[in-house]
């Protein structure tokens, strides 16, 4: 995060930023915007203009270090899904879901080139990050919404309102198009939203962590609603790509909760782990429910990278009547690589490169629970 810092000094280096920043500012320059909405041109000239709009903002030296640098990373990659996403259409150039695409590429950019992970406290903070990215145009958008609300809670909860709209504004005015001013109004009504429900620079505030769930889930309609606490126990969930720590923590911290194990099933049923796994989940499913019935607290052991494979069994256990707490493990990548190349039951590499672009990190969107925890 130090050298970060060296990068937003002002003036703005950029001889110095494109030297560390290359793999990206190479294919931005290629990949060309749509003129109604960038009239200045390729994605890269539009990045450069956006972090200049960004540290010359009156707010800007306000700011803490840490917040500076997330702003300043989210400012430098908040596009670089483009150059993957972007095609024409009806004579028109899109870039359809390349802030999904962005959050992934700048998730595998700040874990594994500038090695943001291991301590549990660079995981929350790269994940902020990675958060700013996914979302960077709500601000300006947030009138196009289904529920506008939903969405500004969310960001509260995951990002953080006040650095959302930054980013916004700083993405708004470094660019030249002739709806800027239009861009900016919703920005401020953006903020007056998040204002209004007090989630402006925190995150709302809940009556509970079950109606967190609830209102994330659907169950509930408003997030000021709050659902009565039926449930009777816990599953643990745990996330984590192969060789992060998941056994040795269910040994060390849960030693007298059973566990279903994919790993254990694919071994009993011989079925090669990059091979159809629906007979595994289908017989995971079949033992979680055996101990749904008896309302018996249980593990759910395997890696669970994306965000829908663990919404189905959330919502499995959550039927059920049980409360889940996800249990999110990572290492840095060299060490995963290491650990796994030393299991006895080894995922290949050519595999192991393919899970790392898959990883969705869990939020507390998800579940009443969660908790990072770097390895």
């Amino acid at each position: 995060m130090n050298k970060i810092a060296l990068w937003y000094n002002v003036p703005l280096d950029w001889s110095a930023i494109e030297t560390e920043y290359r793999q990206f500012a190479e294919l931005m320059r290629r990949t060309p915007q749509n003129p109604v909405w960038h009239e200045e041109g390729d994605v890269w000239t539009h990045t450069k203009m956006v972090c200049e709009a960004l540290v010359s903002s009156p707010s800007w030296t306000l700011r803490t270090q840490e917040d500076q640098s997330a702003l300043f990373m989210a400012a430098l990659l908040h596009d670089c899904g483009k150059p993957s996403c972007t095609k024409e259409e009806a004579g028109q150039v899109v870039s359809p879901k390349h802030a999904k695409q962005g959050e992934s590429i700048a998730r595998r950019f700040l874990w594994e080139t500038l090695g943001w992970s291991g301590q549990t406290s660079m995981i929350v903070f790269r994940e902020r990050i990675v958060g700013l990215i996914r979302r960077h145009s709500l601000p300006y958008h947030i009138l196009d919404r289904p529920d506008p609300l939903r969405d500004v809670v969310s960001a509260s909860v995951t990002s953080n309102c006040e650095l959302l709209a930054t980013l916004g504004e700083a993405d708004v005015r470094g660019r030249i198009t002739s709806k800027q001013a239009e861009s900016l109004e919703l920005i401020v009504l953006f903020r007056q939203l998040a204002e209004e429900n007090g989630c402006l620079e925190k995150p709302y505030h809940f009556v509970s962590d079950h109606s967190r769930y609830a209102y994330f889930s659907g169950i509930l309609e408003h997030p000021a609603q709050q659902l009565y606490d039926d449930t009777w126990g816990e599953v643990v969930l745990f996330s984590g790509l192969p060789a992060s720590g998941k056994d040795k923590y269910i040994a060390e911290h849960l030693p007298g909760l059973p566990v279903v194990s994919l790993d254990d099933l694919r071994r009993q049923m011989k079925v090669p782990w990059m091979e159809n796994q629906t007979s595994i989940i289908n017989a995971a499913r079949e033992k979680a429910k055996e101990f749904l019935r008896r309302k018996h607290p249980f593990v759910w052991n395997a890696t669970n990278l994306r965000y829908d494979f663990r919404r189905q069994v959330i919502r499995l256990c959550t039927n059920y009547g049980a409360r889940v707490r996800i249990v999110y493990l990572e290492s840095d990548i060299p060490t995963l690589r290491e650990r796994n190349r030393k299991r006895e039951h080894p995922v290949n590499e050519s595999a192991y490169g393919k899970l790392l672009d898959m990883i969705e990190v869990p939020t507390i969107l998800e579940a009443q629970s969660l908790e990072i925890i770097g390895t």
